[in-house]
C-alpha cells in the first residue's frame, strides 16, 4: 500500500512538472514577443529581467519537484531572492535582507553538500603550495 502511495505522489509531481514547464514555456513566448515590439527603457529592463527570473523560478519548480534535493529547493530560493532585490522599487533595507538571506542560502546550501561533492566542486581538500620564485 505505502508503495502504491509513493507511486501516485510521484507520479502527480511530474504532472506537475510538466504543467509548471508547458505554463512557463507558455509563458515565455507571450512574454518575449512583447518586448520585441516595444520601446526599451530602464523601466522596460527591469522587467525584462524579471521576466526571465520568473521563467527561471518556474522551470526551478518543475526540477524541485522532480529531483526532491535540497540544492534545487536552495537555488530556486536564490531566484526568489534575487528576483525581490532587483525590482526597481526596492528600498534599502529590501536589499540588506535580500543579501543576508542570499548569504544564508549559500551558507545553508555548502553545509547540505556532502563531503564528497563539496571535493568535486574543489571546495574542500589539500591547499596546492605555491612555487617560490
Amino acid at each position: 500500500m505505502k508503495d502504491k502511495l509513493q507511486i501516485v505522489i510521484n507520479s502527480c509531481e511530474i504532472i506537475l512538472a510538466i504543467i509548471a514547464i508547458l505554463g512557463v514555456i507558455v509563458f515565455s513566448i507571450s512574454g518575449f514577443s512583447n518586448f520585441l515590439t516595444i520601446h526599451w527603457s530602464s523601466e522596460l529592463f527591469y522587467e525584462f529581467i524579471s521576466t526571465i527570473l520568473l521563467i527561471t523560478i518556474g522551470v526551478e519548480v518543475a526540477r524541485s519537484l522532480v529531483t526532491h534535493s535540497i540544492e534545487s529547493v536552495l537555488e530556486l530560493l536564490a531566484f526568489v531572492v534575487a528576483r525581490k532585490a532587483l525590482k526597481p522599487d526596492t528600498n534599502v533595507y529590501e536589499i540588506v535582507v535580500a543579501v543576508i538571506a542570499f548569504c544564508l542560502l549559500v551558507i545553508t546550501k555548502y553545509y547540505f553538500l556532502s563531503t564528497t561533492k563539496r571535493k568535486e566542486m574543489g571546495m574542500v581538500g589539500k591547499r596546492k603550495k605555491q612555487k617560490k620564485l
